[in-house]
């Protein structure tokens, strides 16, 4: 449907005076395209590359370690990044293995006050000639009690900035909102299992409704299907030849004139507002309905997912 069809439409319900103000118009028909896009919401996909880089600690784990009185040291061959997370307070010296078996400091101690908190610490591994090369080692030192979790280095590296190195933990989060502008929710299933791409049924998590967490240690390349915000209209010089389509079905479509009617009357005539509002309602549940009817029934498996 176009928005001139859609002005026609609301002019009919006898709104032609009150449709004198474009603005309103056009504020009335988003709002109205968002609510009846709610019956059925649009799905769209996107692939998220889930890859990232492997820690170089051969006794790396996710499990929390306590330092005391010793120092703990972890070792990798060739690495260009390092993070960890901590709580406490002590020092991290980061260190590579000379010929003579002796270990020289390559950057400055990572000093850490106390804190009841897990903090991130990341920095790359360089001196000033670059990054380094052979044996390298962090080595945790002080004289207080502290926790240690998620100590890694990597050699890839998949960023410019200090903040592009990841931290080690058991899933890495990717919150849909901040990657797809026209994401409304999480389909369901939420991970398209079709050929060409990578397929999880279990391990994985959802966070928020909007948030996919994915195991660190189970990369790949998978489809995420979600359910679309419809495009917002801009505003024209004059709805009556504006031949912008709305972005919804055309069956959901008819619905709107009902809607924009509403929402025009509800300040100045919320009686007869309230009308439209049911005879809504009312035609939305009718459409439901048949849809129902004529859709198989869907059992849900383990996960939850239809």
């Amino acid at each position: 449907m176009r928005v001139n069809e859609l002005y026609g439409q609301v002019a009919q319900l006898g709104f032609e005076d009150s449709l004198e103000s474009g603005s309103r118009f056009y504020r009335a028909v988003n709002r109205a395209v968002l609510e009846v896009n709610l019956l059925r919401p649009k799905k769209s996909s996107t692939d998220i590359v889930h890859s990232p880089p492997q820690n170089l600690i051969s006794a790396a784990s996710f499990v929390p370690v306590r330092h005391t009185d010793e120092d703990i040291c972890y070792l990798a061959e060739g690495p260009r990044a390092y993070s960890f997370e901590v709580a406490g307070s002590g020092i991290c010296h980061v260190e590579r293995l000379l010929s003579d078996g002796s270990w020289e400091q390559i950057t400055e101690p990572v000093e850490f006050p106390a804190s009841p908190t897990f903090v991130a610490y990341r920095g790359f591994i360089r001196d000033i000639d670059g990054f380094v090369s052979g044996t390298v080692r962090l080595r945790f030192t002080g004289e207080y009690s502290y926790t240690l979790r998620g100590v890694s280095m990597y050699r890839e590296l998949i960023g410019p900035e200090v903040s592009d190195i990841p931290l080690y933990s058991p899933f890495v989060k990717y919150r849909l909102r901040d990657i797809i502008p026209d994401f409304l929710a999480l389909a369901n299933p939420p991970i398209s299992e079709i050929d060409g791409y990578d397929r999880i049924t279990e391990g994985y998590e959802v966070e928020g409704g909007d948030t996919l967490l994915f195991p660190y240690d189970v990369p790949g390349c998978y489809r995420i299907v979600y359910k679309k915000l419809p495009r917002a209209l801009a505003e024209a010089s004059s709805p009556i030849d504006d031949e912008s389509e709305i972005d919804l079905d055309e069956d959901l479509a008819h619905l709107l004139s009902l809607l924009v009617a509403v929402y025009n009357l509800a300040q100045d005539e919320p009686e007869l507002a309230n009308a439209y509002r049911e005879m809504y309602r009312q035609t939305a549940a009718q459409l439901l309905s048949t849809e129902e009817k004529h859709n198989p029934i869907k059992i849900k498996d383990e996960y939850g997912w239809t």
